[in-house]
């Protein structure tokens, strides 16, 4: 067993939970040896006078590889590393039982590898009690007091090896939960859960099986055998070979699950009847990859696949063998006439939400500017959105975002980031984001797409009037004629609708998609600095005056989930399962059954 630091106050500790099956498959296994930060001994009940705790985490996105109990009421919990990595614990999910109410438990989590958290500045973990849920359907909830993130003594294993004083350490998250019931089992996770089950239920909901709107396809197939999803939304009806393209992705790193819940919001209102919606499907093809890591979501990871790696730094050069879905997607965009993408992510150091654009290393891009300004005026939006931590320079090459907008030449191509506390402004100030809050901000994305193609200014009365008969009319030359007539007009503030700032395929080059570039040769005679991107005034989007045909009214029960305190979830959503991780928490063994099972354990080495 690796023990980087024993301590002689772990003399009473004993292992009461040990995983050997990540995501509850038997099959998989780490490749690299799991590091545990102290030895421990096997179960003893004459150590402790209160029966121990019951857990278990061998379920969809499940993560926690062992659990010690170091006094009555107190444990340490040990996260499962990536698979085939050592690093990269942040996420967890797992379930507790044999709780007594009443009685306080406090849980360290001791191998957390970020310095920084947003713990420290008040977010709680979320719980689901089956009990809560069955009779008073209430679902995931905000808990946990006496919460703090801080550093700890036990050393990071290093590949290299470092002097002591150098080897860097790992972090605690400690935080207090009180359960109400008695034989509940309760589900505890860093934030709100999306697993693979929960995506396979969405796809099958029978709005996203129109054939008129929507169409299921399989990107590929990934290293552990599982279908990567590609969802491609238009209006089929209406054959138009004009239309652009607008690419969504989200859940590269499978332990920001907001992200799902974000791509849900923006997959429920583009298949459905709303004007707008219907607009941007007449406007545009629509390919969406819900989840870019299947397999990292299913066994539980934070940032990583089965290759080990985090695939979010792969699109440089991806390799069809060991990062499939990246490849793929690449390769899917290299042939299509894309004008927009987004990427989406969960933030866990920084609140609010905001966008990461592209500029480039000599001038400013003023199109990518247009979409945060648009989103972070929408009346949605405003609720959630900074544009003052948008960012726009260039960090990090081989980044989705930077090699899509830089190698192919896409000016729109951003990554989009949601907290998982809250905000820090407006009236969710101190809040945390629920259920409700994330699915809104997928809304809000995508209206405010349909705000950028049809930009303030323009009559969509004429164009939603159009929409309700099947008579075809070209709106791509109907909105370049509007706002060529407000250039000419001398409208300073007009925005380029979101299809004129795309570049025609023919003019891209290269296996990559790149831009053409001029010889070095050509450069050094006539030292031409290239030219900026043409310039685009962004005004304050105002409201629309609402067109003949009424838009679609938000659900009114995400209307009342906003004034429940955003601690609470709130009622269930009937459009929401209950977590599939129940069925195996329900069944999780009992004290005396799991001692036996860790007694047959072989210690690990």
């Amino acid at each position: 067993m690796r023990a980087a630091l024993v301590q002689s106050d772990h003399a009473d500790a004993q292992l009461v939970y040990q995983s050997t099956r990540p995501g509850g498959d038997a099959a998989v296994a780490s490749a690299v040896s799991d590091a545990y930060p102290y030895a421990v001994g096997f179960p003893d009940p004459s150590r402790h006078a209160t029966p121990p705790l019951t857990f278990d985490s061998e379920f969809d996105s499940g993560n926690l590889l062992r659990a010690v109990q170091i006094a009555d009421t107190e444990y340490d919990l040990i996260l499962r590393p990536d698979l085939h990595t050592q690093g990269y614990t942040q996420w967890f999910y797992f379930a507790v039982a044999n709780t007594e109410p009443d009685v306080a438990y406090t849980f360290h989590i001791v191998n957390l590898h970020k310095p920084d958290s947003l713990f420290r500045t008040g977010l709680q973990p979320v719980v689901y009690s089956v009990q809560d849920a069955t009779c008073r359907a209430v679902g995931w909830t905000h808990a946990g007091s006496n919460v703090c993130y801080f550093a700890n003594p036990y050393k990071q294993p290093s590949p290299v090896p470092r002097p002591c004083t150098d080897q860097l350490t790992f972090f605690t998250l400690s935080f207090t939960l009180t359960f109400p019931h008695a034989h509940d089992t309760t589900l505890v996770a860093h934030s709100y859960p999306y697993t693979m089950h929960d995506h396979r239920w969405h796809l099958a909901r029978p709005a996203l099986r129109c054939p008129d709107v929507v169409r299921q396809s399989v990107l590929c197939t990934t290293l552990g055998q599982q279908a990567c999803d590609l969802l491609t939304i238009t209006d089929f009806g209406h054959v138009d070979g004009r239309r652009p393209v607008v690419v969504l992705t989200a859940r590269v790193h499978p332990g920001e699950p907001q992200a799902s819940w974000i791509m849900r919001g923006v997959l429920d209102f583009l298949v459905s009847d709303a004007p707008d919606a219907k607009l941007l499907r007449r406007l545009f093809v629509f390919k969406v990859v819900p989840m870019l890591n299947p397999d990292g979501v299913m066994y539980g990871n934070n940032r990583c696949g089965l290759a080990g790696c985090d695939l979010n730094r792969q699109w440089k050069a991806p390799r069809g063998a060991v990062h499939p879905t990246i490849a793929a997607a690449k390769s899917v965009m290299q042939t299509l006439p894309v004008v927009f993408y987004c990427d989406i992510h969960g933030h866990s150091r920084k609140k609010n939400v905001f966008m990461y654009g592209c500029d480039s290393r000599k001038h400013v891009n003023p199109v990518a500017r247009t979409f945060p300004t648009l989103l972070s005026n929408h009346w949605i939006g405003r609720q959630f959105v900074s544009l003052d931590a948008c960012n726009f320079q260039v960090h990090r090459e081989s980044t989705a975002r930077v090699v899509v907008g830089k190698d192919m030449g896409i000016a729109n191509s951003f990554t989009l980031e949601a907290s998982f506390c809250g905000a820090d402004f407006g009236v969710l100030a101190a809040r945390h984001f629920n259920l409700g809050h994330f699915e809104d901000i997928g809304l809000a994305l995508g209206q405010t797409l349909a705000e950028y193609a049809v930009p303030d200014g323009m009559n969509r009365r004429t164009i939603y009037e159009w929409l309700q008969t099947d008579d075809c009319h070209d709106l791509h030359e109907y909105i370049e004629s509007t706002y060529n007539q407000q250039l000419a007009d001398d409208q300073l503030g007009a925005i380029m609708p979101l299809h004129m700032t795309t570049l025609v395929l023919s003019e891209r080059n290269g296996s990559f998609g790149r831009l053409p570039r001029k010889s070095a040769k050509a450069k050094k005679k006539k030292k031409v600095v290239p030219s900026p991107l043409p310039s685009v005034a962004v005004v304050v989007a105002k409201q629309l005056p609402s067109p003949s045909v009424a838009l679609a009214k938000k659900p009114s029960a995400k209307l009342s989930s906003k004034k429940v305190s955003s601690n609470c979830v709130g009622s269930k959503s009937s459009s929401t399962p209950p977590p599939l991780a129940l069925k195996k928490a329900l069944s999780l063994p009992s004290p005396k059954i799991q001692d036996t099972r860790l007694k047959h354990h072989p210690t690990p080495s």
